[in-house]
């Protein structure tokens, strides 16, 4: 006797799956966008961040080295197209270290090509990445004061390696509106001690007691 087999057809999409599948995409579509720009406003934040510990490292070793004083100005400045920036930039001198007594082998003076006359230089501003400002600058706790076109910032890094006083400054991510302030906010601190720079999350503050070891020059 002949057995007959019965065939299986795939089975194709019903229009109520289409349909839950494109609501689904179209859902998704709706949300990624938004999370993929915080995650940009984030990176540029912290990038950002960094950059200005790096700056604040770079200046207090370009003092050790060239036995000056060098300053960082943190300020907001207009370009030539008339736009506000904020942005950093580095003060030092034509004069690095003091001018040697020694010859060279050959019983030249190699200090003859070096400049008499201190003056202070300026490098071009470096500015902060894409919707990241200076939110305000602190010496004491509790105490912040705003960083504008007519109020600029400037700390000072001393030939051994110590700085003026110490200090703490915030950035923020105004990309990140709808975020609560402390968490699109990072804040950079300069130990009063060790002159060295840190970052920590949210609003930070400076300490709000000091040791009695603890001095500003």
């Amino acid at each position: 006797m002949r057995t007959s087999h019965a065939t299986t057809r795939p089975r194709g999409f019903t229009l109520v799956e289409l349909m839950v599948t494109m609501f689904i995409l179209g859902s998704l579509l709706l949300i990624v966008p938004p999370n993929l720009y915080r995650f940009g406003a984030r990176s540029r934040l912290e990038n950002s961040a960094s950059t200005v510990v790096a700056v604040l490292a770079g200046a207090r070793e370009q003092a050790i080295q060239d036995g000056h004083t060098v300053k960082v100005e943190f300020g907001v400045y207009e370009d030539t197209d008339g736009e506000l920036h904020h942005g950093h930039r580095i003060i030092f001198t034509n004069l690095p270290a003091e001018r040697s007594k020694l010859l060279s082998e050959d019983g030249d003076d190699e200090d003859r090509d070096r400049p008499d006359q201190l003056e202070w230089l300026e490098t071009s501003w470096h500015n902060l990445s894409g919707g990241v400002v200076y939110a305000g600058v602190s010496e004491r706790y509790g105490q912040w004061n705003k960083i504008s076109q007519d109020r600029p910032y400037i700390i000072t890094f001393t030939p051994d390696g110590g700085v003026e006083k110490g200090f703490a400054v915030r950035v923020e991510s105004e990309d990140l509106e709808d975020v609560k302030k402390e968490n699109r906010t990072l804040t950079i601190k300069v130990n009063p001690l060790t002159a060295e720079a840190s970052t920590s999350d949210g609003l930070g503050e400076m300490a709000e007691t000091r040791e009695e070891n603890e001095f500003q020059k």
